[in-house]
């Protein structure tokens, strides 16, 4: 019987020791998954940063591409003002002159009237870019937003 409690206290210390084996092993792996894991959610946070990061630089760009248009269409505008003054002066000289105008006066106020024309399909053609730009903008922002989440 001294041997056979022998045999008893061996089988339990051996299960217990396969016990504590496995505890050990499933601890391990455990580490290991919270490591792999750890691994993922850095690579996941790295490229969310990286999306960011390219969503600010599109905004910036978009932003300097709409304060340029803002811009070129202020100058135009200012341009087309002092253009079209010039032109309603020039009529208004012709007017006074009932038909007196000179060949170079007519030829001027020809050629304001075809820059005053020329002026307006530029300032649409601007206000069309600006248009598509901001629409650009927020395609891209959806589209990185997608990403994103």
């Amino acid at each position: 019987t001294a041997e056979r409690a022998k045999e008893e206290a061996q089988r339990v210390a051996d299960a217990r020791s396969e016990r504590a084996h496995t505890f050990q092993d499933k601890y391990v792996n455990a580490l290991e998954n919270q490591e792999s894991m750890n691994e993922r959610l850095i690579e996941t946070e790295e490229e969310h940063l990286k999306a960011m990061q390219a969503l600010v630089e599109a905004q910036m760009e978009a932003s300097e591409i709409k304060d340029e248009c803002s811009e070129m269409q202020y100058t135009d505008n200012v341009l087309l003002m002092m253009l079209e003054q010039e032109v309603a002066e020039l009529k208004e000289s012709s007017n006074r002159q009932m038909g007196a105008l000179s060949g170079k006066q007519a030829k001027h106020l020809q050629e304001a009237e075809t820059t005053v024309q020329d002026l307006r399909a530029r300032n649409d053609a601007l206000s069309e870019a600006k248009l598509q730009a901001e629409i650009q903008k927020e395609v891209e922002r959806g589209d990185l937003e997608n990403r994103i989440y």
